[in-house]
């Protein structure tokens, strides 16, 4: 029993590795000196903070501790300034997820788990038709082990913002719809379910062929 614990934990991680890589959208893009120029002028920019947060998440993945801390306590700026701030409570819910990651105490990395889940789900409830949500919280939600139970809520995130989209033209951004093509296509790829993946994939790579996802769902219909 220890044993299929310690290897369930050690699956975790590394998809918790995984999907935490590919879900700082765009960090490195990021103007940080330009971001630090506005938080001198105005301390209190709930924008400037969410993004400066992004920053110091990216450099998180690979295990700096003292970014990760960081990005912790901006966007808990950003929450006293602004409480109902979904964006805000989005990240600092996939903030929760890397201390899963790193905690080495599988009661702690429970805790940190549901405690990513409630801000992530609280999040989409804010403002259920933001699809930089969406999006979030199934790239966060999307890999995790099936015994959590998350998937379904990340499918179903991914086709929300398709359906949106067709919907609302111009309401997704481009490459952001890609992404949300591609997590599907690669789901239903790993499922060996080929005609969904093939369709996916394509609309990922129509939808915006330059951008980073575009480009993946290319390389992967390749292969």
């Amino acid at each position: 029993m220890l044993n299929r614990r310690v290897s369930r934990w050690r699956i975790l991680l590394m998809v918790l590795t995984a999907l935490l890589i590919s879900v700082f959208l765009m960090a490195d893009e990021l103007d940080y000196e330009g971001i630090e120029r506005r938080l001198v002028d105005n301390p209190d920019d709930v924008e400037a903070l969410i993004l400066l947060a992004r920053i110091y998440q990216d450099k998180a993945v690979d295990g700096d501790v003292e970014s990760l801390d960081k990005a912790e306590a901006l966007l808990i700026r950003a929450l006293d300034n602004s409480p109902d701030n979904a964006e805000a409570l989005a990240w600092l819910g996939s903030i929760k997820l890397l201390r899963a990651r790193d905690s080495w105490f599988p009661p702690s990395k429970l805790w940190y788990l549901n405690a990513g889940f409630r801000d992530l789900d609280r999040a989409v409830s804010l403002e259920p038709d933001n699809p930089l949500l969406r999006v979030i919280r199934a790239v966060s939600y999307i890999s995790i082990p099936s015994t959590f139970m998350k998937r379904g809520t990340a499918i179903g995130d991914l086709e929300y913002v398709i359906i949106l989209s067709d919907r609302l033209p111009g309401t997704v951004p481009d490459d952001l719809l890609a992404h949300a093509h591609y997590l599907l296509g690669d789901y239903y790829h790993d499922s060996n379910k080929m005609d969904k993946a093939l369709f996916h994939l394509r609309k990922a790579a129509e939808s915006a062929p330059d951008s980073k996802y575009g480009m993946k769902a290319a390389e992967l219909m390749s292969q």
